[in-house]
């Protein structure tokens, strides 16, 4: 799904996006941004983005924005790693990528513009999920895929 920046005529859109299924989360939907980066190199400024395509996605289609991830192979600003998913961080990112949300305003009015319900909307929905390439091993085989499958079909239609 392809969304676009309300200033400046670009779109974009997530790495990754679907459904969940079954329990919980069954029918949620998900978009996801990938950065399989050996450190942490510019890894900040690439979590502020999405941060931000967050925010504009939920103001567009708040219907489709149940959960937003960051997978990432290597975590980045560790001493502040208990703040990534604030409101507080969210509003940040939103201010610093103002000219994209809001076009060519300074930063005091800018902040005067952010939405604060969505913020703390998008706060909410984050997940961060950080991965080693030894973790790629742990998946589920096909065979084993199909057993879950079909013990959930039976589950369903019963």
């Amino acid at each position: 799904m392809e969304f676009s920046w309300p200033e400046g005529g670009r779109t974009f859109s997530f790495d990754l996006g679907g459904l969940f299924k079954y329990d919980e989360f069954d029918g949620q939907t998900f978009y996801a941004e990938s950065k399989m980066y050996s450190d942490s190199s510019n890894l900040p400024g690439h979590y502020e983005e999405f941060l931000a395509k967050c925010y504009v996605a939920y103001l567009d289609r708040a219907m489709f924005c149940d959960h937003f991830m960051w997978i990432s192979w290597s975590p980045h600003t560790a001493s502040r790693w208990s703040t990534h998913t604030s409101e507080e961080t969210v509003r940040a990112a939103v201010i610093a990528q103002r000219k994209r949300i809001f076009g060519d305003l300074d930063e005091a009015t800018a902040e005067g513009l952010v939405d604060d319900a969505v913020v703390s909307e998008v706060a909410s929905r984050l997940w961060l999920i950080i991965l080693s390439e030894r973790q790629e091993q742990l998946v589920i085989t096909p065979g084993h895929r199909g057993l879950i499958e079909a013990y959930e079909a039976e589950k369903a239609s019963s």
